[in-house]
């Protein structure tokens, strides 16, 4: 058995091996019973994340999902919030501790006590330039994670400037006031190659979306490029709207969002990200090495176009961009 799993994971290389060994030898272990799983999120709380992940489980293990109880802390965007959440999820001797995003991995990390219980995060942000793990090939501090982090904000300023050409004042919607992120470096490069002008507007967590339409407003723009961040994930369907209201052609990072009704999306796999989080959970309940294993990151990308936003928006999209779309939303 470990010779197979061994060849297999050399063959398949990337985010698959990985997985694929942590799986090794799963078969033959029981599903996890009555083990407490934590749940920290810096923000709301997401009626279908838990019914996504429980379903997920599930595919990859027979019934396990039903031998584990979630325990669930949200700060809402009130980050002093965090560390206090986290201490309840370890003093209620929880066998990992999931967190949903990078600020929520950090608390937990930070209060901790020497009991070593694991660390399971999905997340966007970088976790080394964030200093949550040592690096990606061997994180360390007994924390497993996956990130769809692949710096492509550069390519959503060049795919928004394909769908909409004459386009030339773009919104930059990121989250400025966080750590330096070379990405933005890169998009920056990118749009002046392009000739187009970026409009920096930071968006912060709990910050009424009210307040990022008036930003908008004032910066006289002719579309919007929003990368994923946690409060423009939590946000989401109030983004979408607030861009149909002010009528900007916009490109997100992540699925979701053209499947909540935005125009163009661009970004990691959902459906891989959501099967590949519960096989790291499960891997890590069934004794798997946090801390050992390298934190897996994407292979697959999608481009998503939702025909009916562009035609309720009166935006008619150039034709190569809706040949090269995985997907087309009518």
């Amino acid at each position: 058995m470990a010779r197979r799993c061994f060849t297999a994971t050399a063959a398949l290389g990337g985010v698959a091996a990985h997985l694929l060994l942590w799986g090794c030898g799963k078969s033959d272990t029981p599903p996890p019973q009555g083990r407490l799983v934590g749940l920290l999120s810096s923000g709301r709380e997401d009626p279908l994340l838990k019914v996504a992940l429980r379903r997920d489980i599930d595919l990859e293990e027979r019934g396990a999902s039903q031998g584990m109880t979630f325990v669930e802390r949200y700060a809402e965007f009130e980050l002093a919030r965090l560390e206090p959440l986290a201490r309840q999820l370890f003093d209620q001797h929880v066998a990992v501790v999931f967190c949903i995003d990078l600020t929520a991995a950090i608390a937990a990390k930070t209060v901790r006590d020497h009991g070593r219980t694991p660390i399971v995060f999905v997340a966007h942000d970088d976790p080394v330039e964030a200093g949550l793990v040592d690096s990606l090939a061997a994180p360390g501090h007994d924390i497993a994670g996956l990130i769809t982090y692949r710096c492509l904000d550069h390519k959503l300023v060049e795919l928004l400037r394909e769908a909409v050409p004459g386009i030339r004042r773009i919104a930059y919607v990121a989250e400025f006031s966080s750590y330096a992120d070379p990405c933005r470096d890169r998009a920056r490069a990118n749009a002046a190659r392009l000739g187009v002008r970026l409009v920096e507007i930071d968006i912060v967590q709990g910050r009424p979306i009210s307040h990022l339409i008036a930003d908008l407003v004032r910066a006289k723009v002719e579309g919007a490029i929003i990368p994923a961040s946690a409060p423009v994930w939590q946000g989401r369907e109030e983004v979408v709207a607030a861009m149909a209201h002010l009528h900007l052609p916009a490109i997100y990072e992540g699925s979701v969002f053209a499947e909540s009704g935005g125009l163009i999306s661009y970004g990691a796999s959902q459906t891989s990200r959501s099967r590949d989080t519960a096989r790291l959970l499960l891997a890590v309940l069934n004794g798997a090495p946090a801390g050992l294993m390298p934190i897996a990151q994407p292979d697959h990308f999608e481009l998503l176009v939702n025909l009916a936003t562009a035609r309720a928006q009166g935006w008619r999209l150039e034709r190569a961009l809706l040949q090269r779309a995985d997907r087309i939303l009518e």
